[in-house]
């Protein structure tokens, strides 16, 4: 062997080293999991009732239950043609739209009819009391009032509406919706726009066909279609997927499998193209790319007032950023950032009086007297985490911990993410709709790894998820 050459190595020991982080990875869920068990058995109370899911063992199904299922199978058959180019970008774009919000609406009905579609809002449910529609008399005042006095009376108001900025709420008083069926509508419609976004950011960050199965996995991804139809979470992660849209449509964007006009890849599965950054190629650039980029800060800001967790997606930006172009530009787009937070925030305070501060107060305030004070750090630190891959769907984790493994540039982002979020002890338990927002970043991670023929099997296996956690489990929402 030629001195300087680098040591061949056989397909199976390259499969075999890329196995050593999904393992790791599996087997810390499994034992979250087994510990959680064990901690229930022993009458040791972690704060939820199925450790470290907020699931509650409780099989119900509706007459529509077995329309769902042959929804579900329908789709799983129908799903993998979408990734022929003889469909436009756009017209992709549209049928996942509509194959989603099909799957979304078809599970949701399958336990509580379509009442299931709005149950989590109204009254009677045990949750609507925490919810953001028990919260609207506090705009009797105005909504200038409301906003100037939030951070003061937001300690009086349901948990979920001082859990996060007033954003979702000033636009409920904006548009006079103040009924359970109304929020639905409003959070089922603007959360199901959050799937042909992740095509437009997977056209970004990956090749064509990758984009593609990134959409189709983000359509069957159980936590997405659960709790897309019943959680205000879905209408924050559509928020968060323009923000990070926008933010990295710069110069760095990958066009390595970009649909010609002509409706061809331009690089074909296997071919050699000069890669940089964790499997992103810098490509050239596009029309009105500088100007969409510079909406990015403002969206995030916006997004941020809708839910504080959306500032991770600025934090997702810039090591996607880093990893693609450098620490320059990484370091340029989180100063930006930065810099659309603070005069945001800052405009609003001078018109309206609101403290974002003082709002970040009384959260906390809430947080720590909550349930979540019961909920024991060493534990969910762990069971965060673990939480969120299992519900997005148990396939979705593996493949994404791959991705990680392969130190696929989003895998990498979103797992510091999460690690860092839990480390700090932002979320204990919840994860399921709290990380929604993160759910397309782990279809990304994962379309890395799928192999094209298992895509059928793995959303038939998300399918499967889907549908059995709906009927036999009470999943709050």
């Amino acid at each position: 062997m030629e001195a300087g050459t680098a040591p061949m190595r056989s397909p199976r020991a390259e499969r075999r080293r890329g196995l050593g982080v999904p393992l790791t990875g599996a087997t810390v869920m499994a034992g979250t999991v087994a510990f959680g068990l064990v901690a229930k058995g022993s009458g040791h109370s972690l704060g939820s009732e199925q450790p470290p899911l907020l699931y509650n063992w409780d099989w119900h199904a509706s007459a529509l239950a077995l329309l769902a299922v042959a929804v579900l199978g329908a789709a799983v058959a129908i799903a993998p043609r979408l990734r022929s180019l003889s469909l436009s970008p756009p017209t992709f774009a549209a049928a996942a739209l509509v194959l989603g919000l099909v799957l979304r609406l078809a599970v949701g009905a399958a336990r509580d009819g379509t009442g299931g579609w709005y149950a989590v809002y109204d009254v009677p449910n045990k949750e609507a009391s925490n919810e953001y529609l028990p919260a609207l008399p506090a705009f009797d005042s105005g909504a200038r009032f409301f906003l100037d006095t939030f951070a003061e009376i937001g300690t009086s108001l349901p948990v979920h509406a001082i859990g996060h900025p007033p954003g979702l709420l000033l636009t409920l008083h904006a548009l006079g919706i103040d009924t359970a069926e109304g929020m639905a509508a409003l959070t089922i419609g603007i959360g199901a726009l959050s799937i042909p976004l992740v095509y437009v950011l997977g056209r970004q960050l990956l090749d064509e066909a990758q984009a593609r199965i990134a959409t189709l996995l983000y359509a069957f991804a159980p936590s997405a279609v659960l709790h897309g139809v019943t959680s205000a979470d879905a209408l924050f992660a559509t928020l968060a997927m323009l923000a990070l849209a926008a933010l990295l449509a710069g110069r760095g964007g990958s066009r390595r499998g970009a649909v010609s006009p002509s409706g061809t890849i331009g690089l074909q599965s296997g071919a050699v193209s000069p890669f940089d950054g964790g499997g992103l190629q810098r490509g050239p650039v596009r029309p009105f790319d500088g100007i969409i980029a510079a909406v990015g800060p403002p969206a995030l800001a916006l997004a941020s007032f809708f839910s504080y967790a959306n500032l991770a997606v600025g934090a997702l930006a810039a090591i996607v950023t880093l990893r693609r172009d450098g620490l320059r530009r990484a370091l340029a787009l989180s100063a930006a950032c930065a810099a659309a937070l603070l005069a945001f925030y800052g405009v609003l305070h001078l018109l309206t009086g609101f403290d974002p501060v003082g709002a970040l107060r009384s959260t906390e305030i809430v947080y720590r007297e909550g349930v979540a004070s019961n909920r024991p750090y060493a534990f969910w630190v762990f069971g965060s985490p673990v939480a969120f891959l299992l519900a997005a769907g148990v396939p979705l984790a593996w493949l994404a911990l791959r991705a990680l493994g392969a130190r696929e540039t989003v895998a990498v982002a979103l797992f510091s993410v999460v690690a860092i979020s839990a480390v700090l002890g932002f979320t204990k338990a919840e994860t399921e709709r709290i990380y929604l927002f993160l759910v397309p970043c782990l279809c990304l991670a994962a379309a890395t790894t799928l192999p094209r023929r298992y895509l059928t099997p793995v959303l038939g296996l998300l399918a499967l998820q889907a549908i059995a956690t709906e009927l036999l489990f009470e999943t709050v929402w």
